[in-house]
């Protein structure tokens, strides 16, 4: 620990296999201290928690791709920390920094850098990585239970439905859990849970769903075929706020409905997949 707070300098690693959607899932933190003369980093290239989010986000990309691409990212990052650790070698360790942040054409690109104030930079690249990387695990239950919940109506009330992998523009791909209806008249629900979220992470993920709904409107589902279950985080809570804009922001391009598991929602589910 050093006796006062010193400057330090957080980047984000990404993994960003579609950078013409701007769509990313964060895996890992990097972060020097110059001051101090510390340079450390932390990923969950091995961590099954993170890789499940990553293949969450990116199902239709087979999930060897992004444990290639990490594996890639830690080497490269692992001579950088050597270049920090044997500064005897005459290696210029800063301008290698400079070119491991810099912006690339790249599976894993890394994040805008973050200036952050710290006397303990190990105890720091730690609460950075739980803030930047671990932050949206907690959702994934709730995201899960959702989807559950949704499947079970659709079993005990006998509907049939498929999942269909949407192919948009550019090589862009996605899945539709639930779609139901001949082809040329599909309807699809895709439930959404915001609960346990921070506001930063509500943003993120509506935004990605609503692109993508977006497009699967272009490509045949008009915004009345498509239902979004929302599960909403409580009253009150730090991300109460966006998750309302988040509900406003969806309802204006697709049909929607609070998912409180609740009657009421089990018979809108099934009126719609009927």
């Amino acid at each position: 620990m050093l006796e006062s707070q010193q400057p330090c300098v957080v980047t984000p690693v990404t993994f960003r296999p579609y950078p013409e959607t701007g769509e990313f899932a964060c895996f890992g933190v990097v972060l020097r201290c110059r001051p101090a003369g510390y340079f450390g980093f932390r990923l969950g290239d091995r961590n099954r928690a993170v890789a499940r989010r990553v293949h969450s986000f990116f199902r239709e990309i087979p999930a060897n791709v992004f444990r290639l691409a990490a594996e890639a990212a830690k080497a490269d990052i692992a001579r950088v920390a050597e270049s920090f650790r044997a500064p005897g070698l005459g290696v210029d360790a800063e301008a290698m920094l400079r070119n491991l942040v810099r912006p690339r054409e790249s599976l894993v690109r890394f994040g805008a850098p973050m200036a952050v104030m710290s006397d303990d930079p190990a105890a720091e690249l730690d609460r950075q990585y739980r803030s930047i990387v671990e932050r949206g695990f907690a959702t994934e239950p709730y995201a899960a239970e959702l989807e559950r919940r949704v499947r079970g109506y659709l079993r005990e009330s006998g509907v049939r439905y498929g999942t269909r992998m949407v192919h948009a523009a550019r090589g862009y791909d996605f899945q539709m859990p639930f779609v139901f209806g001949p082809e040329g008249a599909e309807r699809a629900i895709k439930p959404i849970s915001l609960e346990g979220m921070t506001p930063t992470a509500v943003t993120d993920e509506t935004n990605k769903w609503l692109f993508r709904l977006d497009e699967a409107c272009k490509l045949g589902f008009a915004g009345d075929r498509l239902l979004v279950p929302i599960r909403m985080p409580a009253a009150g809570s730090p991300a109460a706020d966006a998750a309302e804009w988040a509900a406003e922001s969806f309802a204006k391009l697709t049909r929607t409905l609070v998912a409180d598991g609740t009657a009421a929602e089990r018979g809108a589910i099934l009126a719609f997949a009927s």
